[in-house]
């Protein structure tokens, strides 16, 4: 018998749960947002050039974390926070909306 676990969030799981699962739990924090980054080049569409797509997460690697920084900072009055990943993922899905 197979069990396929696919889970967005194991922050809630135990460690015995996880191990038993035998999977590996990455803390996203830890990770940070540039595998998203690589993930999401790869899933823009196959007629976009492999220049522009490596353009793109060069431009981002040279903003993303300052512009982090800045919202860490100046954005005092968000009414609920936002890990950073969950930014970058919405930074992504504009940028592909405006590529499609």
């Amino acid at each position: 018998m197979r069990v396929v676990f696919e889970v967005d969030d194991l922050s809630y799981a135990s460690p015995a749960t996880i191990s038993r699962c035998g999977m590996v739990y990455m803390d996203p924090v830890q990770l940070g947002w540039r595998p998203y980054v690589e993930r999401w080049k790869h899933d823009l569409p196959s007629n976009f050039p492999n220049t522009g797509k490596n353009f793109l997460v060069t431009l981002l690697e040279m903003s993303v974390d300052a512009g982090l920084d800045f919202l860490k900072q100046h954005a005092t009055q968000v009414p609920i926070s936002a890990p950073d990943i969950s930014l970058v993922r919405t930074l992504c899905s504009l940028i592909s909306a405006h590529l499609t």
